[in-house]
């Protein structure tokens, strides 16, 4: 049985799935992994609206759209709703097409497109360097807690004498 939680994290309104288990006394769980998950892509988000990213000047941008291609028959071939964002000082090139729409993708490929100049001009310290050092200790973290969850499982079955 699941039940569903509104609550507030960072201002903002998420709700969780709360289990629920039925024994004699009722308790109520919240699994770690939807607690950590839900933090973690709000932090994101709100890194993404607080961070500066540089600012794009229309001039030192060429555009360009070019026809779809990929998944979606003859709709997408025949739309030229992919977008090519070349930034003329830098020469980084960004191409979008996730979306049918050209607007959409226009502004999906700007947004990228400052990313790559914000990791090109500040390295580690742009935004996209912080997502992936952050990654990198999720990932170690894990690790560790898979190494130590091994290590207790091996103790316990030496001391219970299994194997």
């Amino acid at each position: 049985m699941a039940l569903y939680c509104w609550r507030k994290a960072m201002d903002i309104w998420t709700h969780s799935t709360l289990s629920l288990l039925i024994s004699s006394r009722a308790t109520v769980l919240l699994p770690q992994f939807i607690k950590t998950s839900l933090f973690r892509k709000q932090a994101f988000v709100m890194k993404r609206k607080n961070y500066t990213f540089p600012q794009l000047k229309e001039n030192d941008l060429e555009e360009d759209f070019v026809r779809g291609s990929g998944p979606g028959g003859q709709s997408v071939n025949k739309t030229s709703n992919c977008v090519v964002l070349k930034h003329l000082p830098t020469g980084i090139v960004v191409k979008c097409h996730e979306t049918r729409s050209l607007q959409e993708n226009r502004k999906k490929a700007r947004e990228r497109l400052q990313e790559k100049i914000d990791y090109h001009l500040h390295g580690n310290d742009s935004y996209l360097g912080q997502q992936q050092s952050e990654a990198v200790q999720d990932k170690s973290e894990k690790k560790r807690k898979s190494k130590d969850r091994l290590a207790r499982k091996k103790a316990f079955k030496e001391r219970e004498g299994l194997d």
